[in-house]
């Protein structure tokens, strides 16, 4: 009947329950399952005594027709309780074969990993056919779902499972060599079964219970046992980095989070040579991982005999090559002191250095190792202090590293620039919502949003309030402001409601979860806004009389102008801004300039309303509906600076024109605010900004500025 399919040749029949409803039988070669048994179902081939032959793995039919599927096999092929007896007589490659097979096609196919008859087979397979390792010891438990074992030698190829009380495991993890021998595994219990699954399988005992990692991955004692448990630590982290890679989504989180934690909380301790007798010192004083691959280093070199060779950075998941072109030297007066009796003298002018470099752990091995590699193949070593920053602080810390006389294009291009950047794009990151607080009765339809950003500097709110107060126009307007200081929160509303009180005006406050900029706090309040029409409108800048909104919005009105600015003025109401244009440095960048500066107030030039290139962020009417289509301000640029203009730019990229209206006179009290920031005022921001734009737009500077009336009207106001 159904074995008669089975066993066509003249091999008897051999049937044992591997576990539930899943049999395992012998078939002679060339035999096969018949059509009435759904799938899963497979096949392993062995030598036994009777020859070649297959085993198969099947599920029985559930009810009745499993039932008459036992009975035949129990009359026909001798069904055996233990599946063991069906591998008596097969050759130790076959039993090591089929065990394979058990572990890898029946376990998954079947769901018998948590299968205790299952578990069982396996490890009486394993006892008659593996190589038997001896006893390991697990070092530590990873986090919630992992365990460091040491003394393991499996070979790479390997896989790895775990046999034991909680039924059988595949591990995730690659065999590991390290240098002592650590593996991270499933979680461990005592007498399990490590199983490294090869040519030959290999297998341990587990005949401890482990500690907890953090115990182990902290600081090494003194003397011959801290000293091992020293390179047990340094081995523990280099295997939890090797692992802790997104791509390993299984891992990551966990034990990226327990290796940064084992660090942070047990730092190494900062090593430095600097000792003014020695012919060669050099620290690594700062080593900032920019969040996207990169590592930013500060740090010095005394080399006066040209000792050194190379240099490579090493962390806990590896090493990468330090090319000495990727070092850019910087001058270092702070040293000066220390090595100016020194008993090498040193020519070298610029012992310092920064660079931008692969991080080979990834941001996850927080004090890197330089190692500075001599002719002779003798090392030295220099290991960074501990130092974390959140991501706005490191950006400011890399910009203010070096004297702005000392920076380069290249080392702004290729150092500096692709730091800063993948930390300002990491200090924009999850930013939040921001906190809308709303005072008085809103403004019903407005025309006009206006949009404030504060930082720091509430000195001109009074003065703002008041001529807006005074204002028909300004008092149908809607009234945003946005503060990018938002541990001043508390103060602005308290501020703001006395205003309302006093003044009767609305006001809507924006708070920014975090400082994060011009452009972001513009683009925040712009997202709620009402009006059509968007006035961006800087904290210091103050109307010299009421009506000044109609004239933008008459300049506004224009065939395809999209945006305008208005006559913006020193306190001794000489001109400050009658329209932006670009002009190029020494150094062949282009920079911001502003038509008549500097001129009386009636000059006769400024007093033209004209189309120009673009105007300032200080003061700018736009369409809302083209802030939008252009995406806002950019947010690329850092701090303050030049976001104002790119954004023009980008207007006129869509084809749209921007005007000045010269009737729209206002103060403004330039960079009262910009100037509390320590991050633009001690740093190279506006360095990095104004490259960032020339790199952008330079092309369509050029084009822009090779236009008769733009150029003439550039040449007058130089002249003038």
């Amino acid at each position: 009947m159904l074995l008669r399919d089975l066993t066509p040749d003249l091999l008897p029949p051999r049937a044992a329950l591997l576990a539930g409803n899943v049999v395992l039988l012998t078939l002679a070669p060339g035999g096969s399952i018949p059509a009435e048994l759904a799938p899963p179902y497979g096949t392993v081939a062995v030598e036994g005594p009777d020859g070649a032959q297959l085993i198969a793995a099947i599920r029985l039919p559930e009810g009745g027709a499993g039932s008459a599927w036992l009975d035949a096999l129990a009359a026909m092929a001798g069904l055996g309780e233990e599946a063991g007896d069906l591998f008596t007589g097969l050759n130790l490659v076959s039993r090591r074969r089929l065990l394979g097979f058990l572990l890898g096609f029946c376990r998954t196919a079947f769901g018998l990993g948590a299968n205790p008859a299952f578990t069982a087979t396996c490890l009486g397979l394993l006892e008659s056919c593996g190589a038997d390792g001896g006893e390991i010891r697990p070092v530590a438990v990873a986090g919630s779902g992992w365990t460091v074992v040491s003394g393991m030698d499996a070979p790479g190829s390997a896989t790895i499972y775990v046999l034991g009380q909680s039924g059988v495991r595949q591990c995730a993890v690659p065999p590991m060599q390290t240098e002592a021998g650590l593996q991270l595994l499933l979680p461990l219990f005592a007498d399990d079964k490590v199983v490294a699954m090869s040519d030959t399988p290999r297998s341990w005992t587990v005949r401890a219970v482990p500690g907890r990692l953090p115990d182990v991955l902290g600081p090494a004692g003194a003397g011959t046992a801290g000293a091992g448990l020293a390179t047990l630590r340094v081995a523990c982290l280099r295997a939890l980095a090797s692992v802790a890679s997104p791509a390993v989504t299984t891992l990551h989180d966990n034990v990226a989070a327990l290796l940064r934690e084992s660090q942070v909380l047990a730092p190494a301790a900062a090593r430095r040579h600097d000792d003014p007798g020695s012919p060669l010192g050099a620290a690594l004083d700062v080593a900032l991982p920019d969040g996207e691959g990169g590592l930013f280093v500060r740090g010095w070199v005394r080399d006066p005999l040209q000792l050194i060779a190379g240099a490579e950075l090493r962390t806990v998941a590896g090493r990468a090559g330090v090319e000495s072109c990727s070092l850019h030297r910087v001058r270092r007066p702070d040293l000066a002191g220390r090595f100016r009796r020194a008993a090498f003298a040193d020519a070298e002018a610029r012992p310092g250095f920064i660079a931008h470099l692969r991080d080979p752990s990834g941001g996850l091995s927080p004090q890197p190792v330089l190692v500075l590699r001599l002719h002779s193949g003798a090392t030295l070593e220099v290991t960074a202090p501990l130092r974390h920053m959140p991501a706005a602080a490191a950006r400011d810390a890399i910009l203010g590293c070096v004297p702005p006389d000392e920076v380069t294009p290249e080392m702004l291009d290729l150092c500096l620039a692709p730091a800063a950047a993948a930390l300002h794009r990491r200090a924009l990151a999850d930013r939040g919502t921001p906190a809308v607080v709303r005072i008085g009765r809103p403004v019903r339809r407005p025309a006009v949003s206006m949009i404030i950003p504060l930082y720091r500097n509430l000195g001109f709110m009074r003065f703002q309030a008041a001529a807006f107060a005074a204002d028909a126009q300004c008092r149908e307007a809607e009234l945003l402001y946005v503060l990018d200081s938002p541990e001043q929160a508390a103060e602005v509303e308290h501020l703001l409601r006395g205003l309302h009180a006093m003044h009767g005006l609305s006001f809507i406050l924006v708070v920014m979860g975090r400082n994060l900029g011009y452009a972001a706090a513009n683009n925040a309040a712009a997202a709620v806004a009402r009006g059509a029409l968007l006035l961006l409108l800087n904290s210091d800048v103050v109307p010299v009389r009421p009506g000044w909104l109609s004239p933008l919005r008459t300049a506004l009105a224009a065939p395809g102008v999209s945006a305008a600015g208005p006559k913006l003025l020193f306190d001794d109401t000489s001109i400050q801004h009658a329209g932006l244009f670009f002009e190029r440095g020494a150094d062949g960048t282009w920079f911001n300039a502003h038509y008549h500066k500097g001129m009386p107030r009636h000059w006769p030039a400024a007093a033209k309303r004209r189309r120009v290139p673009g105007v300032t962020g200080a003061a700018l009417l736009v369409r809302a509906a083209s802030f939008a289509a252009v995406g806002g301000i950019c947010e690329d640029y850092i701090i303050g600076d030049y976001e104002d203009s790119d954004f023009c730019l980008r207007l006129r990229a869509a084809g749209l024109a921007i005007g000045y209206a010269p009737e729209a006179e206002l103060y403004h009290f330039e960079r009262r605010s910009i100037r509390l920031h320590a991050g633009y005022a001690r740093t190279l921001a506006a360095t990095y900004n104004r490259r960032l734009h020339h790199q952008r737009w330079d092309g369509a500077i050029a084009a822009l500025m090779a236009q008769p009336a733009f150029r003439s009207a550039a040449l007058l106001a130089r002249a003038a």
